[in-house]
């Protein structure tokens, strides 16, 4: 027991001969100077899918779309739409289609995998921004 006493009246002792440090002048002004700089070169945040990627996108869906309703539409051509052809394109569209024959279903198939592709992404891109975020 009178060890322990001495050992404490040693340390206490020690602590009070030690003296304080303090940090020099102007510490907390070059810690958040570094402090800014690091975030100042951390890697802005660009989005996965840029906003001309996504114009092109939807560019392509809206093709898609208009040349699936053009074969969904009846096959038969009628006298405007064929005198347009005729006159605006010599009609080289409808030859180049007129061979192609696509069914319903698998028209409505890829009609619904493009918009099921578009949905994936648009939940992906939300999930990585949120996830950046943090």
């Amino acid at each position: 027991m009178k060890n322990e006493m001495n050992n404490e009246d040693y340390i206490k002792e020690l602590i009070c001969k030690s003296n304080i440090e303090t940090p020099s002048d102007g510490f907390t002004l070059k810690i958040m100077q570094q402090i800014e700089n690091e975030v100042a070169f951390q890697k802005l945040h660009t989005p996965l899918i840029s906003k001309k990627i996504w114009l092109i996108i939807g560019g392509l869906f809206i093709v898609f779309l208009l040349i699936t309703f053009y074969f969904l539409m009846n096959l038969e051509i009628k006298p405007t739409s064929n005198l347009f052809f005729q006159k605006v394109f010599r009609n080289n569209i409808n030859n180049l289609f007129s061979g192609i024959r696509i069914s319903k279903t698998l028209t409505f198939s890829l009609v619904l995998f493009f918009v099921l592709g578009l949905l994936q992404m648009f939940f992906i891109t939300s999930y990585y921004n949120k996830r950046m975020k943090f």
